[in-house]
């Protein structure tokens, strides 16, 4: 395909966002997730959520004492390689929602179940060394996963890592007239599921380590990846 628009407005059908939705929400959870983990268990960082590293960096450099300036910086590199990655493929013609959504959301579960084992193996607790492998492993993926989102350019679930664009979207659309319904929904559950992402990620944290929400992730990945294959338009 020439075209380098948005995969999901070429693919013409009426009800081509419907499927996707589903996957989105699922997505958005994964980033509060991950970044619950990656904030409380790797040393104050998100690997998802890239405006609160830029923060931390500047916090960091200022002499702050409770941010890491390597642990902000590996993220925010490794994010960007995610998205240059998506972008490379994108440019390449393969922008088709299914296997777009398909292919990102299997190569994300794969970076997922990594992290979560050399977090396992390595006792990964940050700032260190070992923390910040498995943070680019988790910005990497995440950047993969709003690459791919931000191409599928699904109205109301244009973002699945950043809540404050969300809730400004959101509290547009119930006060100012004239946006779609449907879009005006798929806000608040965005909201919803970043907000449930982060609830979990943090409960399974404070009982369980690090690990188990990155093995949740990888699961909800992989779920999402064969949603994609079956349920999304082509």
């Amino acid at each position: 395909m020439a075209d380098a628009g948005p995969a999901v407005a070429r693919a013409g059908a009426p009800n081509a966002f419907g499927a996707l939705v589903p996957v989105l929400l699922l997505l958005t959870v994964i980033s509060g997730c991950v970044d619950a983990a990656a904030y409380l268990g790797l040393g104050r960082v998100f690997v998802a959520n890239m405006t609160g590293n830029l923060l931390f960096l500047g916090f960091a450099i200022a002499g702050a004492p409770v941010v890491s300036v390597a642990g902000s910086a590996i993220s925010l590199v490794s994010f960007l390689v995610g998205v240059f990655v998506v972008g490379r493929a994108i440019a390449g013609g393969r922008t088709a929602p299914r296997p777009l959504v398909r292919n990102f959301t299997a190569v994300q579960a794969a970076l997922f179940a990594g992290a979560a084992g050399l977090a396992r193996a390595t006792r990964a607790a940050g700032p260190s060394p070992e923390a910040f492998a498995v943070i680019a492993l988790l910005a990497l993926a995440m950047g993969i996963q709003v690459g791919g989102v931000r191409q599928l350019a699904v109205p109301g679930l244009e973002r699945t890592t950043v809540v404050t664009s969300t809730l400004t979207a959101l509290a547009l659309s119930l006060f100012v007239p004239g946006r779609p319904e449907a879009a005006t929904a798929r806000l608040l559950l965005s909201a919803i599921a970043l907000f449930l992402g982060a609830l979990t990620g943090a409960y399974l944290w404070l009982h369980a380590g690090v690990v188990a929400p990155l093995v949740l992730a990888a699961v909800l990945a992989a779920g999402a990846s064969v949603t994609a294959a079956v349920a999304a338009p082509a």
